[in-house]
């Protein structure tokens, strides 16, 4: 008794870690920085080691030339063929069509399980003369702004997200600068992934059924 106290002990604390946000930070200026933190953990504050001097090795003697051996077909690629006969064009077609169906979903339902905790993003058009900044400006608005609505409606967000456009005659190129934090609930990613593991293994097995040289 005492035995299955515990297992659902510990059933209970893995899903209650489960339920915890994970967040993630993008900052794109000059370059793109992704962080990631997670209940005590931090990506921020993990240092990167220090590489290793590499020790130099001795360099090793030129080895005579082997005469080439005859090499054995890959029993894999021999599987594959023989799955490919099992199951025929049409039916490896649907497998992948299905797969991708699956993946597809799971993408759409992790998204919208997604919520975003801050959107900040500005971005301003430059060129070498004023019509070239006046195209690339209305270029840049009917991308990032139908783009950000789309987002919104797929992810929510309790604030507004911060979008801005700008054209600037005096500057050479354009520039983007964006700073952003979204969190899921890593339980949330598992209950998506479900039906697509569960897609793959049943074709694993149909895979080990078929391929029986």
């Amino acid at each position: 008794m005492i035995a299955l106290y515990v297992l659902c002990g510990i059933i209970a604390l893995i899903v209650l870690i489960l339920c915890m946000p994970l967040y993630f930070s993008v900052e794109y200026s000059e370059e793109v920085k992704i962080n990631f933190r997670f209940l005590f953990i931090d990506s921020k504050k993990m240092k990167p080691k220090e590489p290793k001097p590499k020790e130099e090795k001795p360099k090793e003697k030129p080895k005579e030339e082997e005469k080439p051996k005859d090499k054995k077909p890959n029993k894999m690629v021999l599987k594959l063929k023989a799955y490919l006969k099992y199951k025929g064009f049409g039916g490896i077609m649907a497998i992948l069509g299905d797969i991708l169906k699956t993946t597809s979903k799971m993408v759409f339902n992790i998204l919208k399980k997604i919520r975003i905790k801050e959107l900040d993003l500005y971005a301003v058009t430059g060129g070498s003369n004023a019509s070239e900044v006046a195209i690339e400006y209305g270029k840049a608005c009917s991308v990032i702004y139908p783009a950000v609505t789309l987002i919104k409606k797929i992810c929510k967000s309790p604030k507004k997200p911060k979008v801005t456009v700008d054209a600037d005659y005096n500057l050479s190129e354009s520039k983007v600068i964006c700073t952003a934090e979204v969190y899921i609930r890593p339980i949330f990613v598992l209950g998506a992934a479900f039906p697509l593991v569960k897609t793959v293994i049943k074709y694993i097995i149909d895979f080990q059924k078929g391929s029986k040289l």
